[in-house]
């Protein structure tokens, strides 16, 4: 709610917060609203935000390319913990937006009145499972429900953006690691990088969920929105 980035805004003293709340405020707004209303409103561009952010204690990095442009491009990408409360089996999940279009698409949640859904729902259902997912199975097996995936490497700089996450222990895959990065490449163009070592061979796949029109040929895939 927009309530809530008032008083961020007021707490924290960031007015790109207020400008956040006022701009995608309900047409009829609340008692919060009024009550933790912030006058002193900035842009993230002219409150000077950086495009790129890794929040270091969930291990979660966005990448973008401009703020307050709609066609501009952007990463989510998402390391972390497999047990965090709500979570999924989702480490090295990403999305991606460019040209105003979702490409790379986040499933959300289910319906959290399905039958076991906290209890036993990681293991049941698509949404949660990793194959729901915009990652890896190796061997068609999905993530382990209490991995970590740190991330290792974050750099941000006027012509690029990158970060890598640890996904090792995610697939339990003995002395074997894996390692995944996203990168924003010339502020524009999304590259996802995977670098493995196994013990023993092993299928892998690469898997990503989009709205998209998908034609392929060879070993390219051609989207259209």
């Amino acid at each position: 709610r927009s309530f809530h980035m008032f008083w961020l805004a007021g707490h924290f003293g960031r007015p790109e917060y207020a400008w956040h709340a006022a701009r995608y405020a309900p047409a009829v707004p609340s008692a919060f609203d009024i009550i933790w209303y912030q006058a002193d409103q900035k842009s993230p561009k002219e409150a000077g935000t950086p495009l790129d952010a890794w929040f270091r204690n969930v291990d979660i990095v966005f990448l973008r390319e401009a703020w307050e442009d709609p066609g501009a491009a952007y990463v989510g990408f998402k390391g972390g913990r497999n047990d965090a409360n709500h979570g999924h089996l989702d480490l090295g999940s990403f999305v991606f937006d460019a040209g105003g279009c979702r490409w790379a698409e986040d499933l959300g949640r289910d319906d959290y009145s399905l039958p076991l859904y906290f209890e036993f729902g990681k293991g049941l259902y698509y949404r949660l499972k990793t194959e729901g997912h915009n990652t890896l199975l190796f061997n068609g097996k999905g993530q382990r429900p209490g991995a970590t995936a740190p991330v290792v490497a974050f750099r941000s700089e006027p012509g690029r953006a990158f970060a890598v996450a640890d996904l090792s222990q995610a697939y339990g895959l003995g002395s074997g690691a894996v390692r995944r990065m996203a990168a924003l490449v010339h502020r524009r163009d999304l590259a996802i990088a995977d670098r493995f070592r196994l013990d023993t061979p092993a299928g892998v796949t690469w898997q990503m969920h989009t709205r998209a029109q998908v034609e392929v040929h060879d070993n390219t895939a051609t989207l259209r929105q």
